[in-house]
């Protein structure tokens, strides 16, 4: 609706309030309407969830009382013997992947012990002379077994 489609009696001027009043009505019973589709929507899915719900109580207690046929001797080993294959691989893909973390976790540290061990030889460099005699530098094997052994990695990778 246009601003200008009504005027006032007296002045013949546009009433712009009047229709603006009219647009917000207009506006106010769109979204009415829109609420009121959203909530028969939400109900009608609500209706089908519910049923779907009762039908799969009714199958469940309908197929507990129905016995599975029981497996033969041949058939329960064979599915033992599947099962305990998938356990398997699922604890050796589970190993591989602890493996793969602890070598990056030493990897990291030990690249760590290497920066840390080459600023103590510059700075044991810089120092006096008199002050190495009375201060024993570590070897590298020694302060890397230190820096993996703060990180709780074992000797393996010394």
């Amino acid at each position: 609706m246009a601003y200008g489609a009504r005027s006032t009696k007296k002045s013949k001027r546009p009433n712009f309030a009047a229709a603006q009043a009219a647009h917000l009505r207009a506006l106010e019973r769109q979204r009415r309407e829109s609420a009121k589709g959203i909530i028969t929507a939400c109900k009608k899915a609500e209706e089908i969830f519910q049923a779907e719900r009762k039908a799969r109580i009714a199958a469940a207690s309908s197929s507990s009382s129905i016995q599975e046929p029981r497996l033969s001797r041949k058939e329960a080993r064979s599915v033992a013997a599947a099962a305990a294959k998938q356990q398997r691989r699922r604890e050796r893909r589970a190993a591989e992947a602890e493996a793969e973390a602890t070598e990056l976790l030493a990897n990291d540290a030990i690249r760590l012990a290497r920066k840390m061990f080459a600023l103590r030889l510059d700075s044991s460099r810089e120092e006096d002379e008199d002050d190495e005699e009375c201060y024993k530098m570590e070897t590298w094997p020694e302060f890397k077994a230190r820096v993996l052994s703060w990180h709780g990695l074992r000797r393996k990778y010394n």
